[in-house]
């Protein structure tokens, strides 16, 4: 599907909403999904712009979060290695289950932003950077 030509403004049409959700909903696989609608789409409809821009901006959050959930865990276990004389592999209790549930939270906003951009709602991911302006 080809975006259609830039619109200078107006109501969002059933397109937008569409692909505003999509943007949402493509996050559940990462920050490229959004990434590439910010790029393609966002330059054709202000509408998926700010909801490819929301979502582009929780989901590379997302990463920081979760690379500083790994670098936390890895400090616990050096400690408790350290601290317990080996014993630094029982971080892997800690670690396991905060992924997971940062991994299903991460699926839930997606899914709860995707539903509400097709009802022409706008989404707020808490907690999120602001690396992309409107």
């Amino acid at each position: 599907m080809r975006p259609g030509p830039p619109r200078a403004g107006g109501p969002p049409t059933p397109q937008d909403y569409s692909e505003a959700s999509m943007a949402h909903y493509l996050g559940v696989l990462g920050w490229i999904g959004p990434l590439i609608y910010y790029l393609v789409s966002g330059q054709r409809s202000p509408y998926v712009k700010k909801h490819a821009t929301a979502a582009l901006n929780f989901h590379l959050s997302f990463v920081i979060f979760y690379l500083a959930g790994v670098f936390a865990s890895l400090i616990i276990g050096v400690t408790i290695g350290i601290a317990a004389g080996g014993a630094g592999f029982l971080a892997i209790f800690l670690y396991v289950p905060v992924m997971i549930g940062l991994l299903i939270w991460s699926v839930v906003v997606s899914c709860k932003a995707g539903s509400m951009a097709r009802r022409g709602e706008l989404y707020r991911y808490r907690p999120s950077f602001r690396f992309i302006k409107d």
